[in-house]
């Protein structure tokens, strides 16, 4: 992927258009989010720790859901660690209804 060119100007407001761009697409451009896990049809039950492997060689920054079987919020705690584990090979994941749902961890 190529760098994001800027373009220069006295418009105060384009430059800080440009300022927020770089900020946003900097971590894709060097590649931050090139390290995935996909993880598929995971059951996970409400009021419980749905302990999910997510697969990737380091601790996660975060993840996105792929898809849902049912209308439920998926939230952890990503201060937390597991057992005291800081690399821990699984996330706790929380719901607010039972469902079955994909994951990708980066």
């Amino acid at each position: 992927m190529s760098s994001f060119r800027r373009i220069f100007t006295d418009d105060q407001n384009l430059q800080l258009i440009q300022d927020n761009i770089v900020t946003a697409l900097t971590p894709v451009l060097n590649g931050t989010l090139s390290q995935t896990s996909f993880v598929q049809e995971i059951s996970l039950g409400t009021g419980a720790d749905n302990l999910v492997e997510h697969g990737l060689p380091q601790v996660p920054r975060g993840f996105l859901v792929a898809s849902l079987s049912a209308n439920s919020t998926i939230w952890t705690q990503f201060n937390a660690t597991l057992n005291g584990n800081a690399n821990s090979r699984f996330m706790n994941l929380r719901c607010s209804a039972n469902c079955i749902a994909s994951f990708i961890f980066f």
